[in-house]
């Protein structure tokens, strides 16, 4: 967390957010929460204000630019000029608004373990999995009856969890060294990563489809 001063500012506090824009909540003290803006929500948001100001909101842009192998610059759009955003710099900032909620935020330390034997930037490599598989979970529920929705958020985020374990297992010899590596071992920690990468698709595939077709189903029965 940061080193901000709590006694001039709004008060802090971590939410789950269930909506794509933070609400602008008043604690019992009178001090309005804030959704700091952090790593780990970053990806996901949309729109930020500078912390202890009552700017209007500014466009936040993840990743805008690309300068190398998991190397990328962050921008905001202000008063028309794009301007740099550096992650140290993000605890000055709050999210005002996000794309999507943060379904799967507290698999970060797991999908960064995955990582840590097979990439040279586990971080970065998390990150990007973690985006593109809330991207893709929060467009799959667009598809899905409110009735339906929660369970497949949970299965959802179970198998992607399984998934991270699976991918911890599975190392790279130029991130660990080649002395004494065992590639018999890492390929069938590869294939198993594989074969459940593969249950994955097919069970998404599998809820997907029996959710169109219960849509369909109701939408003959009412007539729409």
């Amino acid at each position: 967390m940061s080193n901000l001063n709590h006694s001039s500012m709004a008060e802090i506090t971590e939410m789950q957010i269930h909506e794509e824009r933070v609400m602008n909540l008043v604690e019992s003290s009178g001090n309005r929460t804030i959704t700091p803006l952090t790593k780990t929500n970053a990806h996901r948001v949309k729109s930020i204000r500078q912390i202890g100001t009552n700017r209007d909101a500014v466009t936040f842009h993840f990743r805008k630019k690309s300068t190398g192998m998991h190397m990328y610059i962050h921008t905001y759009t202000e008063n028309g000029e794009e301007r740099e955003l550096h992650p140290a710099d993000f605890k000055n900032w709050e999210a005002v608004e996000f794309k999507y909620p943060g379904y799967l935020e507290e698999l970060e330390k797991i999908a960064t373990d995955a990582y840590r034997w097979n990439s040279h930037d586990p971080e970065a490599r998390a990150e990007t999995d973690i985006m593109g598989y809330e991207k893709q979970l929060h467009e799959d529920l667009k598809k899905i009856p409110e009735a339906k929705k929660q369970d497949y958020i949970n299965t959802y985020k179970s198998k992607i969890s399984v998934l991270f374990h699976s991918l911890s297992r599975c190392a790279n010899p130029m991130v660990t060294g080649r002395s004494g590596f065992n590639f018999q071992r890492n390929k069938k920690a590869q294939n198993t990563y594989q074969n459940r990468y593969d249950e994955f698709l097919q069970w998404r595939e599998k809820f997907l489809k029996a959710m169109q077709q219960l849509m369909e189903r109701n939408s003959r029965r009412t007539g729409k």
